[in-house]
């Protein structure tokens, strides 16, 4: 039986990568097909890519744990996904066909997400506020019109499916992309345009925050934050004190001990009014994006988040 699951395995995960790969290659064209004219007509664009970005994922959850990529299959189905071999040498597995071709419903792409993180802790807060977006993106791209979106916003979703196919590519070289000469050229092209770009953002942001902590009429304003999502950082351009929102999430050592680490997305000065909306402008700007939290406060956040421990 353990056999079996494996064949299955290869077949599922397969079909999967097949797909996400022609949905990428397609939403690549689509994109700078459409960005020569100035976004119109973006929606495939959008569209395919999105749709890419949820069959990577489910591909990435049949090659770590297959049982997951499905919903409401059968119980013996179940322990083959899981432990085929407690499964009889006589037993026919009649819902082989069901599984292989997807006749049964797999998972949602928000619980894809979710289990992406848990497979890659060290890439959630990256991808956090693309993967907080995209599945509403893709739900309005297959199911209705998507109103205009700000440019900068569609290229931002085409730069972060290119980040993931490429980090998935990395990581498993099964999962790499090959694509013409023409289209990695543009690929290239559109990286150091959208990066030069958030560079831009991120200086003026900068400068404007240096105007106002140079004006003499300057004034400190005290951060004070709450909760396991907020945590203080010294402002780059004042040195004073402002607040990042993120997510804690604990390390654990070989000894059972429990480390907190703070993983910012983004900040805010409210002395010199420096914002920085993003994972890659904090980035940009040089600021520390993996962030200890002080000892002692391991225990209180064990006791508030049993459920991180039951799940």
């Amino acid at each position: 039986m353990e056999g079996l699951k494996e064949e299955l395995k290869r077949n599922v995960s397969s079909s999967l990568l097949n797909s996400a790969r022609s949905y990428y290659k397609v939403g690549l064209i689509e994109v700078f097909k459409s960005k020569t004219n100035d976004w119109r007509n973006f929606q495939p664009a959008i569209g395919n890519l999105s749709i890419s970005v949820e069959l990577l994922l489910k591909y990435l959850v049949a090659q770590k744990s297959i049982r997951y990529l499905y919903q409401n299959i059968p119980l013996e189905a179940q322990i083959l996904l899981t432990d085929p071999n407690c499964l009889p040498g006589n037993h026919r597995p009649y819902y082989i066909d069901n599984i292989k071709w997807f006749s049964k419903k797999t998972i949602e792409l928000q619980k894809a997400i979710e289990l992406f993180n848990i497979y890659f802790p060290d890439k959630k807060n990256e991808f956090n506020s693309f993967f907080s977006s995209i599945p509403d993106i893709r739900n309005v791209c297959v199911h209705a019109a998507i109103p205009r979106f700000k440019k900068f916003e569609l290229d931002r979703i085409t730069y972060f499916t290119i980040k993931l196919f490429r980090y998935v590519g990395k990581i498993d070289k099964k999962a790499i992309v090959h694509l013409t000469k023409i289209l990695e050229g543009k690929i290239v092209e559109f990286i150091d345009s959208y990066e030069e770009t958030t560079i831009k953002i991120v200086k003026d942001k900068i400068k404007n925050a240096q105007s106002i902590a140079a004006n003499r009429n300057f004034e400190k304003i005290y951060s004070t934050c709450e909760g396991w999502e907020e945590m203080l950082q010294i402002c780059p351009v004042c040195n004073e004190e402002g607040i990042c929102l993120g997510n804690t999430n604990p390390l654990f050592d070989d000894d059972g001990g429990t480390m907190l680490i703070f993983e910012a997305s983004s900040f805010q000065c409210f002395s010199c009014k420096l914002e920085l909306d993003s994972y890659e402008e904090m980035v940009f700007a040089d600021m520390d994006i993996e962030l200890p939290r002080d000892e002692g406060e391991e225990e209180d956040w064990v006791r508030q988040n049993e459920d991180y421990f039951m799940s």
